[in-house]
């Protein structure tokens, strides 16, 4: 059997307490997308769309169990801003990061910050709680027209500040029966 980051004998290489975080990372730019609205039967709906080719990535960091998220923004998907988030990271207490398999997480740059990294299977996006606050995110920013990016970036700051004073909220999103199940038997420290 293939093992997957869930499975109790990938965690037991790691030491009991660690601090385990999903991430994922989000594209946002400001050539919007259309959402779906409510509308009077046979009227038509006029949505405003941009066409700007602008935009820089959001990194995101869910720890379910300890019902927190963390966050920056970077220019590009590359490895070497990326290793400075985790990097960061790190110092914060983040022991084990668990990701998908984009080029970037697996470079040579982000191994040399230190951090243990596991990686959800492929083509598995499901599986990664990050995944279900970009879904919110997209709900709540997608739709408007930003003047700036750095606008669009306030906003969806904006959003994520509220949702992380929220821990409940937070759990509602991310912190899934059978990903609690699986942390809380390995990693029995974590609140």
């Amino acid at each position: 059997m293939k093992e997957t980051p869930f499975d109790r004998r990938f965690l037991e290489k790691y030491p009991q307490g660690v601090c385990i975080g999903f991430f994922d990372e989000m594209r946002l730019g400001l050539q919007g997308q259309v959402r779906r609205v409510w509308a009077p039967k046979g009227e038509d709906v006029e949505q405003a769309q941009q066409f700007v080719f602008a935009w820089s990535y959001l990194i995101l960091q869910v720890q379910p169990l300890a019902k927190k998220i963390k966050w920056d923004w970077v220019p590009s998907m590359k490895a070497v801003p990326m290793a400075e988030v985790i990097a960061r990271w790190k110092q914060e207490g983040t022991d084990l990061l668990i990701g998908d398999h984009a080029k970037s997480h697996k470079s040579a740059v982000v191994k040399a910050t230190g951090i243990k990294m596991a990686h959800i299977p492929k083509y598995s996006p499901q599986l990664d709680p990050a995944e279900r606050i970009f879904e919110e995110i997209r709900r709540e920013i997608e739709g408007e027209v930003y003047e700036t990016l750095a606008q669009k970036q306030a906003a969806v700051d904006r959003w994520l500040t509220q949702l992380a004073s929220e821990p409940e909220r937070i759990a509602s999103l991310a912190c899934w029966s059978w990903i609690e199940a699986q942390l809380k038997s390995f990693s029995p420290n974590q609140p």
